[in-house]
């Protein structure tokens, strides 16, 4: 009985360390890398890296942008979106996910801290805070004004830089797991 009760734990045993080793050994799937690449190539089209630092830097540099320029960024973060766009991989999923985050961090940002010029030549060009701004629509030597302008400036370098970080992190993924 006790020869059958300690031959029963073992074999337990090594059917469940079993299971947890084939759990974390990675599985070379063929199809999951082509669907993973085929998403990353129509993201990719719909933004690449130099259309993503235009803008960027437009922010960083202008404290402003053109919103027509702005429209693959967001088309990017609303494909992201999409389940139809999700990884296989799942570090990869994770790390979409987490430049998702950010991007709608950075939409938000946009859509609550910028405004177009009153006396501006199109709809399209949007600025950080223009009545605070004394470059813009704001009083010179208000410091009440310059103050809350540097600290939304503040805000949005931050918001900017994550972004940034996490497109990096995003674009090391892909080219690790997908060699693109």
């Amino acid at each position: 009985m006790v020869f059958l009760g300690l031959t029963h734990n073992i074999v337990l045993q090594r059917e469940k360390t079993k299971i947890e080793v084939a759990s974390k050994t990675p599985i070379d799937n063929k199809e999951q890398r082509e669907h993973d690449r085929k998403v990353f190539e129509y993201l990719n089209a719909i933004m690449d890296e130099n259309t993503l630092d235009i803008t960027l830097n437009c922010l960083e540099v202008n404290h402003a942008y053109f919103y027509t320029k702005y429209g693959p960024v967001e088309k990017f973060m609303f494909e992201l979106n999409r389940s139809d766009n999700a990884f296989a991989d799942d570090y990869l999923n994770t790390v979409a996910t987490s430049l998702k985050t950010e991007a709608e961090r950075l939409n938000s940002f946009l859509i609550n801290n910028f405004q177009q010029l009153r006396h501006g030549t199109s709809d399209d060009f949007l600025c950080l805070h223009p009545y605070w701004n004394c470059d813009r629509e704001g009083t010179f030597g208000d410091r009440e004004q310059d103050l809350k302008y540097d600290a939304a400036m503040n805000e949005m370098l931050e918001v900017v830089d994550n972004y940034r970080a996490a497109y990096a992190s995003y674009r090391r993924a892909i080219k690790a797991r997908l060699s693109v």
